[in-house]
């Protein structure tokens, strides 16, 4: 305990200058000239007051080492005391009652006692740190629901506070699918990629488009986009060809009519629309409630049925080869 006192300027006969002074001693502060006296002490001894002492106990490892030079060749973990002493009144009144021998007696003896002496405290933190990949990914993945939350924000903001210009985003964003519309579409597209190939033809007896056309109307397409070179375009008409063409690579001359319009649509389009289509299909239950009947069936009668309430495959035959007589008898009039 001397050695504390010592280390922290104190000592045991040294005055606690915490505390009051004493009012008795002539010369201290609000002293009474005509009662004081010279013989007594300005402030009380510590030992007389006592005086607290407070232990701190830090933890720390390797990642968290305070700068403190015997630290610097240490690898393990450390404990880091902090010593304070504070000259402070520490005195304690405890009052101890031996109680009643006889039942009823309302008196007691107690004994009070006033104690001097010193204060021990201790107190211990610490700070351990380690790599934990597990809280790594947790920490980021629970980031990224604050990172989406600007753009929530600004989403609300164009498809709702823009005026007219939310009324196209909002249809880019939430369109609607139907069966109908999506097959009107696909159909609607190979027909306009048929007349395309029809017109790019520079051969009117040709029935294939050769690499040569293709690059041709690849560059009459793409003649305006800056950056876009002969020798780039040459590229893109052979990926495009190569794609097309990908079933008979090597012996195929061109793209015929068939392949370049199907292109426009999936693999499986025929085979989706086959079932789709036929006759007598018993319908899934879903199907039901999330595709009505009228999405995916004709809702009048363009064609021809037969007495089964079928098409009648043999007059649709006929049809279609009276329209392509008269389209051919139009287009040679048109070249005549």
């Amino acid at each position: 305990i001397e050695d504390l006192l010592a280390k922290a300027g104190h000592s045991m006969d040294g005055f606690n200058m915490g505390t009051v002074p004493n009012w008795l001693r002539c010369g201290s502060p609000g002293a009474n000239a005509s009662l004081c006296r010279e013989d007594l002490l300005p402030y009380p001894l510590v030992r007389l007051s006592g005086f607290d002492i407070k232990f701190s106990l830090s933890y720390y490892n390797k990642l968290f080492y305070p700068n403190f030079p015997e630290l610097q060749r240490h690898s393990g973990p450390a404990c880091i005391i902090s010593v304070l002493v504070n000259p402070v009144w520490s005195s304690r009144i405890v009052s101890d009652c031996e109680p009643a021998n006889v039942i009823g007696e309302p008196h007691s003896y107690c004994v009070s006692r006033y104690y001097y002496g010193i204060t021990v405290t201790y107190s211990t933190t610490g700070v351990f740190g380690y790599f934990d990949l597990r809280t790594l990914i947790l920490a980021v993945g629970s980031m990224f629901a604050y990172f989406s939350l600007p753009g929530l924000i600004i989403g609300a903001m164009t498809l709702y506070l823009l005026g007219p210009i939310s009324d196209f985003y909002r249809c880019r964003i939430e369109r609607k699918l139907k069966a109908d519309d999506e097959c009107c579409a696909l159909v609607c597209r190979a027909l306009a990629s048929s007349s395309s190939f029809q017109q790019g033809l520079m051969d009117d007896n040709s029935q294939k488009m050769t690499k040569e056309t293709m690059l041709a109307l690849v560059q009459q397409a793409f003649s305006r986009i800056e950056g876009l070179e002969l020798q780039d375009q040459a590229q893109l008409s052979e990926l495009v060809f190569d794609r097309l063409t990908e079933k008979d690579k090597g012996g195929v001359e061109g793209i015929e009519l068939p392949v370049f319009a199907m292109n426009t649509c999936h693999k499986d389009f025929g085979e989706t629309l086959h079932e789709l289509f036929r006759e007598n299909r018993r319908m899934w239950p879903l199907e039901y409630v999330f595709a009505p009947h009228w999405q995916t069936h004709r809702k009048a009668a363009l064609f021809r049925r037969n007495t089964r309430g079928g098409l009648d495959m043999l007059a649709l035959q006929h049809a279609i080869e009276n329209t392509m007589s008269v389209r051919r008898d139009h287009l040679a009039e048109a070249t005549a």
